[in-house]
């Protein structure tokens, strides 16, 4: 069955799409089966180590060099996740049906939301998922 995956995966990104070619991996919200080249679907691209670097808890990782399997790390990452997660909903908030991350779709167009995923990082509280 595994082996069944990385194939149905090629499939999905290259035979249900025309032109557009997305590596599954890098889809950062929403899904391939909602989306529809025909329909003009948007899609938006963001640079996901962009919006870490910005998140408080990341920068306390770095500063700190908090030693990554430690338990403090996992839960200073925890909360870098929710809120990357949160912030990427907002910004892409019924405009977009897929977030890629950058260099994760070709042959379609994109708008790049990593500034405006950025500034709602400003809006999110701690421990807020949303």
């Amino acid at each position: 069955m595994n082996i069944l995956l990385p194939i149905l995966k090629i499939f999905l990104c290259t035979s249900l799409l025309a032109g557009a070619v997305i590596d599954s991996d890098k889809i950062r919200l929403g899904s391939l089966l909602t989306f529809s080249e025909e329909r003009g679907d948007a899609v938006a691209v963001v640079n996901s180590r962009t919006v870490y670097k910005n998140i408080p808890e990341y920068k306390i990782i770095v500063k700190e060099k908090v030693e990554k399997g430690s338990a403090r790390y996992t839960q200073l990452m925890s909360e870098c996740t929710k809120k990357y997660t949160s912030a990427v909903s907002q910004a892409a908030k019924q405009k977009y049906v897929l977030v890629v991350e950058v260099g994760g779709i070709s042959g379609y167009p994109t708008r790049d939301i990593t500034d405006s995923v950025i500034s709602k990082l400003a809006y999110i509280k701690h421990g807020e998922e949303d």
